[in-house]
């Protein structure tokens, strides 16, 4: 069973939440409001933000909500706003924990796997060199997460 999913930026690492900009849902009327996400059970949970809250008081806050919330789980998503660098459009994306892809190199390494062999030819190295070092069970984890 795969551990739950997590949010990471690129610059800042895994992250407790995000913010998701009600603009790319509601254009307009959602310009400037933002929305916190959270894991909860495997999916992405929303609330808005309390400097919003005031003016998201005046909309059908059931209806957008659910539509943020839509939007957050969909398949891929990878456009979420970094709380700590505020940076966006791709820095942030939901996946597995980077602990989970070093296990896996980690056996990946030790059943000697197919992508083993290319991560090191990749590298210009022979497996059975560079098999035990740290940076190499790194490289691995690092091709399993982009396959």
């Amino acid at each position: 069973m795969k551990p739950a999913r997590v949010f990471r930026c690129v610059d800042c690492g895994e992250l407790e939440s995000v913010l998701i900009n009600g603009y790319t849902v509601g254009d307009r009327l959602l310009e400037d409001v933002l929305f916190v996400g959270t894991v909860e059970k495997n999916k992405v949970a929303v609330v808005i933000q309390p400097e919003c809250a005031t003016y998201f008081a005046t909309l059908n806050q059931k209806k957008w909500l659910a539509v943020v919330k839509r939007y957050a789980n969909r398949p891929m998503a990878d456009d979420f706003i970094c709380p700590k660098c505020e940076e966006g459009g791709g820095v942030v994306s939901l996946m597995l924990p980077r602990s989970y892809y070093l296990e896996a190199a980690k056996k990946a390494i030790e059943k000697n796997d197919d992508v083993v062999y290319d991560v090191a030819s990749g590298k210009g190295q022979i497996v059975g060199n560079v098999k035990h070092m740290p940076w190499f069970r790194e490289a691995v984890a690092d091709e399993l997460e982009t396959r």
